[in-house]
């Protein structure tokens, strides 16, 4: 009996990975003032994180001088 409800629990587990990740991937539908509204505001605290670890990882790009 063990056997079985282990087995589930995992059926479960990868059918509930699936069907998350494919919500997930669907593409949100926005109009356009909403999509120029979120570029205006910037690359948000992801992408200051991603920047500062680029600063980190090559500080000598950050000092070449920009032609």
């Amino acid at each position: 009996m063990n056997d079985w409800i282990g087995f589930l629990f995992f059926v479960l587990l990868v059918g509930g990975i699936f069907i998350g990740l494919n919500i997930l991937s669907r593409p949100h539908k926005r109009t356009e003032e909403e999509f120029e509204r979120r570029v205006s505001e910037g690359a948000g605290l992801a992408g200051a994180g991603m920047n500062a670890l680029q600063k980190y990882y090559s500080p000598k790009q950050q000092k070449a001088p920009r032609s």
